[in-house]
């Protein structure tokens, strides 16, 4: 069985994993009791170091932004950097000893077995691609980063699905496309009876194979929805991959109650807290209830703490790729 360590963003699965018999570790925290050092650097400690010589060892780390649940707030490119501290610590472990004032003894250690990075949330996936004169793919950085130090990379639901070089690491074996899309259709076949699925932008639709609209893109936050689709007197569920300022969810609920939907609910796999808060998030569950649906690939309060009743756990993914590999 993989022994777990769990980077900053995957804390609040720790429960769920160990209800499901793994060992679990987490980072350590600095003299001052924090993740970080007053003058902004990260701090990472494994201090159980020793216990995974030989063994196999999974990382799970969300790439995004800290939401309200977290005390210190990590940026994703902090989460990108904790994972390459990890990986690199793993990749030279060693047993350190204090001798002495500021003297230390060091012994190396055997690395583990096997190396697994788990991405609940894909980092950087707004700059997957570039689309205008040199502008970075900064989601590509991190993943050629993370395949320095191991040979997989698991993800679940990527938001850069379709790119040719997401395509060519899968293909080459380096990448494994998880899913929580047929977690949620349970789900939805449970809340939602008789309803037409629909998925909001030609992305979606591509990826699941739907029905939907097209979305014309203004701004990172704003976006206007095109076409149509026949909706009078039926029971909608628009499934995405993720939430981020749920304007366009709106506009697209909007749009579908006039032309006549009996109802409207959203699904997506993983709802995105900003740099300013969870107001975001607040203001979906205020106005769509219990027809909101989300997993919990990424920490928040809103949906960890304040509304589990709306939020489907990914660790049965999980748990079920790392059976597969054992």
């Amino acid at each position: 069985m993989y022994r777990i360590i769990l980077a900053s963003g995957a804390e609040h699965l720790r429960a769920s994993l160990e209800e499901k018999g793994y060992v679990v570790y987490t980072s350590g925290l600095n003299y001052d009791g924090r993740r970080f050092f007053y003058n902004g650097d990260l701090y990472t400690q494994i201090q159980e170091i020793e216990d995974l010589q030989n063994e196999k060892v999974c990382i799970i780390q969300s790439g995004s932004y800290s939401g309200e649940l977290e005390r210190e707030k990590f940026t994703t490119q902090d989460r990108i950097f904790e994972v390459l501290q990890i990986l690199q610590l793993l990749t030279n472990p060693e047993a350190v000893r204090v001798v002495g004032h500021k003297q230390y003894e060091y012994t190396k250690l055997d690395e583990p077995e096997e190396i697994l990075l788990l991405l609940t949330c894909m980092p950087s996936g707004k700059q997957d691609h570039a689309v205008r004169n040199g502008e970075c793919n900064s989601a590509l950085t991190a993943i050629e980063l993370f395949l320095n130090y191991c040979s997989r990379i698991a993800i679940i639901d990527a938001h850069p699905c379709d790119v040719e070089w997401f395509n060519l690491l899968k293909d080459s074996g380096k990448i494994t496309d998880l899913s929580m899309v047929p977690y949620l259709l349970e789900e939805i076949a449970l809340r939602f009876p008789d309803s037409q699925l629909l998925a909001p932008d030609e992305g979606a639709q591509a990826r699941l194979g739907l029905a939907g609209f097209g979305k014309k893109r203004s701004s990172s936050q704003d976006s206007e929805i095109l076409g149509d689709v026949p909706v009078e007197g039926k029971n909608l569920v628009i499934i995405d991959d993720l939430i981020l300022t749920g304007g366009t969810l709106l506009k697209t609920r909007e749009h579908i109650l006039k032309k006549g939907a009996l109802r409207f609910a959203c699904v997506a796999t993983h709802a995105l807290p900003l740099i300013t808060g969870e107001d975001n998030l607040r203001r979906l569950v205020d106005i769509l209830g219990r027809d909101l649906l989300v997993t919990n690939t990424v920490p928040s309060k809103t949906f960890v703490e304040d509304h589990l009743e709306l939020t489907i756990d990914c660790v049965p993914l999980i748990d079920e790729f790392l059976n597969i590999q054992d």
